[in-house]
């Protein structure tokens, strides 16, 4: 039998601690949000609608046109993440490449507050784990254990540590979060730029980060550093 190593992928054995369910995200050609299941959308928000997410995601049309998206339904949509901050202190928005050219991102909504702290999102891997790991990251602050820039964090990833780093304000990468920049300017108030934060995760086989010698390339690849000036996702 070889005692080879499996072969390296940027989300091999990477597990989450906490199980999501339905996930909400953006088809990067349109505003709206669809509803994805085991990685794959498969239905939209609909205006109104408060069924069962196993109902959910099966109702609805897929929107691939901004023209297609109504007043009300974007309306409903803000409603519904005010609802969830509200009632769950976080909302979990995505944004995904339907060509699978660039990496999915998963970014919070609110944390700035319910906890007084910078919104985090995550790059490269499922929608569905990312989430999962937005609510572990969720609870770990709530408990008092936030992230230190740049040092190990525990607790996000079944049996790996993760690390967060500040997003670089040079970075127009942050247009894309579309939600996160609504809440912060819009229902907020706010006039200063939205402080986020990246979390990275490391290779599921070597644990290296993107910025370790050696580490995969898919790994790298799935995660621009914007950490660093004047990055693009």
């Amino acid at each position: 039998m070889s005692n080879a190593p499996p072969q390296a992928h940027p989300d091999r054995m990477l597990q989450p601690r906490r199980k999501a369910g339905i996930t909400l995200a953006f088809h990067l050609d349109a505003p709206w949000p669809c509803y994805t299941f085991e990685g794959k959308p498969c239905g939209v928000f609909c205006a109104g609608l408060d069924a069962p997410a196993p109902l959910r995601h099966a109702i609805g049309l897929m929107i691939a046109r901004k023209s297609m998206v109504t007043q009300e339904q974007r309306a409903a949509y803000e409603q519904n993440m005010l609802k969830n901050i509200q009632e769950h202190g976080w909302f979990c928005a995505s944004v995904f490449d339907p060509d699978g050219k660039k990496p999915n991102i998963s970014y919070t909504v609110g944390l700035s507050r319910t906890l007084d702290h910078p919104e985090i999102f995550i790059a490269g891997l499922p929608m569905e784990l990312s989430h999962s790991m937005l609510w572990s990251a969720f609870d770990q602050i709530k408990a008092g254990n936030p992230p230190q820039p740049g040092k190990a964090w525990a607790d996000i990833l079944d049996g790996y540590d993760v690390v967060c780093q500040p997003v670089h304000a040079s970075n127009t990468a942050l247009d894309v979060l579309t939600s996160a920049n609504w809440f912060w300017k819009t229902v907020e108030g706010k006039d200063e730029p939205l402080e986020m934060l990246q979390l990275f995760w490391p290779s599921g086989e070597t644990r290296l980060f993107p910025w370790d010698k050696d580490c995969e390339q898919d790994v790298i690849d799935g995660q621009p550093r914007l950490d660093q000036v004047d990055q693009a996702l």
